[in-house]
């Protein structure tokens, strides 16, 4: 029964991605493998119960193979519904599947093992199962932020010590990261709200022992004449991840309806009104979609750029005196990286169309 296991912690699953369990015999020949799911939030029980055993499944070996594989992104995929409104919280489920394999000389129970189930993915250069980070879950190293906004930085809270805010060398503020198992803080959202007076270092401590520290430059965007707008979206981690649109931004509406004539003619008098419509509208609907522009930026955001693409939720938020959040889906569909040799300037245009309809028509 082959698993990776990181010593105490939780192996982390990115279920955007396949995650595949080899089980194998410990002796004779393998007949066939029963594995129960059990999926559920909260914290973790050892062992969960029956109210948290979500699939059963049954499968053979093939041809003469002496194990079985499972898959179980999808199925677990399914539990995890990431919602935002204007506040980060963490996204993440307990997995555990009990096996029990029958073979030509009995059964065999594997020890089980617990996992942690995030909404990211891993990239086909990342091979397959990949756990990723296990500290700061964001893969940018410069972070842009609005002057009066704070950032909001995922961290994964098992492998995670301590965030120091700098100022050069000078130590603002220190964050202790404590994990008590519960799935509503695994991912913990660390805000610089916290920190006294200006910062432009970050400092992670994560790992083991003393640990290793993964350090973040902040810098703060330049004054705008434009309203600027926060894009949120769910990174590669499956963590929910900041970024911002501070230049030039332009919303429109397009609509489309059904149409028919109708006969407005009226038998009793042979008249008909010339105020009326012959040619008739009805089921029309009207979609919104919004044009928005980074600054300038480091060529090391390509990376943010490309996994707010790759993103399957995202929200807008425009930074006015209404706070208000709005979903929305990314409709750019090709975009060719720059660089600061071959273009000097790095800046981006990124279209965005409302997941709504603009009349409400929920049902």
């Amino acid at each position: 029964y082959r698993l990776r296991k990181l010593n105490i912690m939780a192996t982390k699953i990115n279920v955007r991605s396949p995650f595949y369990i080899k089980v194998t015999p410990s002796a004779n020949t393998i007949t066939s493998v029963s594995m129960q799911l059990y999926i559920y939030s909260g914290a973790k029980l050892t062992p969960p119960t029956s109210s948290e055993l979500r699939y059963t499944i049954t499968k053979e070996p093939l041809d003469s193979n002496n194990y079985v594989v499972f898959e179980i992104s999808e199925l677990v995929r399914d539990y995890l519904d990431i919602e935002y409104n204007g506040t980060h919280t963490s996204y993440a489920v307990w997995v555990r599947p009990d096996f029990t394999i029958t073979t030509t000389g009995g059964t065999e129970n594997p020890t089980e093992v617990d996992y942690i189930a995030l909404d990211g993915y891993g990239y086909f250069t990342d091979s397959i199962n990949p756990e990723l980070q296990r500290d700061a879950l964001q893969s940018n190293l410069i972070i842009y932020k609005e002057e009066n906004e704070d950032v909001i930085l995922p961290v994964f809270a098992e492998d995670t010590n301590t965030v120091k805010y700098y100022q050069d060398t000078t130590l603002r503020h220190t964050v202790t990261i404590s994990d008590t198992g519960n799935t509503n803080q695994k991912i913990q959202y660390v805000s610089s709200s916290v920190v006294t007076g200006t910062f432009n270092k970050i400092v992670v401590n994560y790992g083991g022992g003393a640990g290793t520290d993964r350090t973040f430059t902040v810098e703060d965007l330049q004054c705008t004449k434009y309203t600027p707008i926060k894009a949120t979206f769910v990174n590669k981690f499956g963590a929910l991840q900041d970024m911002y649109l501070d230049k030039k931004n332009t919303e429109s509406i397009n609509t489309k309806s059904e149409t028919y004539k109708s006969s407005n003619v009226n038998l009793s008098t042979l008249t008909y009104n010339v105020n009326e419509h012959q040619k008739r509208t009805f089921d029309k609907i009207g979609n919104e979609t919004i044009v928005a522009n980074t600054g300038y930026i480091s060529d090391t955001h390509n990376e943010v750029i490309k996994q707010l693409m790759l993103s399957e939720q995202v929200w807008l938020e425009k930074l006015d005196s209404t706070g208000d959040v709005f979903p929305v889906n990314v409709t750019t569909q090709s975009l060719q990286y720059k660089t600061s040799v071959n273009d000097k300037l790095v800046q981006y245009t990124l279209n965005f169309e409302y997941a709504y309809d603009k009349i409400n028509n929920i049902r």
